[in-house]
């Protein structure tokens, strides 16, 4: 099939390996074909040389904008992969480390809906790589530090207040924190 030739969506591989030279095809019509499957067919034909004659000079950069404009758009990847017989999710094969890349790509060349789209695909692939250990200790020196500058806050009001009472938190009891808290706010 033609439209395998210049650009297979099996595979991120095989998009890249597909062929990028190829930038001229001319299709004689088969007044007995389906015209329907057929015109999407050169549709995608003609789009896949258009990208090659762009990039004549560097067959990479060809690959790369095929990869970008087929496989990371999820409607043109579904009707390629349709008519190509394809059926897995191209997510599946991408490394867990090099899915933030991707999604970055995702959401640089399309809009939100395909942005989530690939998320949605890609989630479990981008969990795994996530440290939850370094996460929570992340965000348990954000909360002490968070916790401080309250302290701090309060520090400085009870400081222009007047009312800086040093109490060992220890030894009392809590119905008398309780009504000193009250006696204070209500002073």
């Amino acid at each position: 099939m033609l439209l395998k030739l210049v650009n297979n969506v099996s595979t991120i591989k095989a998009t890249l390996q597909s062929n990028h030279t190829l930038t001229d095809v001319i299709l004689i019509e088969d007044r007995w074909a389906s015209f329907d499957a057929d015109g999407e067919i050169q549709r995608h034909i003609m789009m896949a040389t258009y990208i090659n004659s762009r990039n004549q000079s560097n067959p990479e950069a060809a690959g790369r904008k095929k990869l970008i404009e087929t496989q990371l758009n999820s409607a043109k990847r579904a009707a390629l992969a349709n008519l190509q017989g394809v059926n897995h999710s191209l997510y599946s094969e991408i490394h867990p480390l090099h899915l933030p890349e991707v999604l970055y790509l995702v959401g640089r060349y399309n809009d939100q809906r395909e942005l989530y789209i690939a998320l949605k695909s890609s989630i479990a692939g981008v969990i795994s790589i996530v440290n939850r250990k370094q996460c929570l200790q992340h965000q348990r020196a954000y909360l002490r530090a968070k916790l401080e500058a309250v302290e701090a806050e309060i520090s400085a009001i009870e400081a222009a207040e007047g009312h800086v009472d040093v109490v060992d938190i220890g030894s009392e009891s809590r119905s008398n924190k309780r009504r000193r808290a009250c006696s204070n706010i209500i002073n």
